[in-house]
């Protein structure tokens, strides 16, 4: 093996391992996005913050803060009902055949 190969060899690790940083760096830069669809929660939103302004650091916390904010419960209603009431029972509609107008 000459110094030739070593080197050629090393290029090849370093690319590799470049590759895998920016694959691992991709991969964190889209955590809130992630968050967002495993949640199902405003994904269009958080994607588009992430995606424009996640390169800044604010941009990716506010992308962040938007996937992991809590969404809204959907509000129980009771309704009870007064003693003694009961609900009316359904009227029947009556249609007439359409015909000449009655006099």
């Amino acid at each position: 093996m000459t110094d030739a190969d070593a080197a050629a060899g090393g290029g090849l690790l370093v690319a590799g391992m470049l590759v895998v940083a920016g694959l691992v760096a991709l991969a964190l830069y889209f955590v809130p996005t992630v968050i967002a669809m495993l949640r199902r929660h405003n994904v269009g939103g958080v994607f588009l913050v992430n995606l424009l302004l996640g390169w800044t650091f604010l941009g990716w916390v506010a992308a962040l803060v938007m996937a992991c904010w809590s969404k809204p419960q959907p509000t129980q209603v009771y309704v009870q009902q007064a003693p003694g009431w009961q609900q009316p029972a359904p009227q029947q509609m009556h249609w007439q055949q359409p015909g000449p107008p009655q006099r």
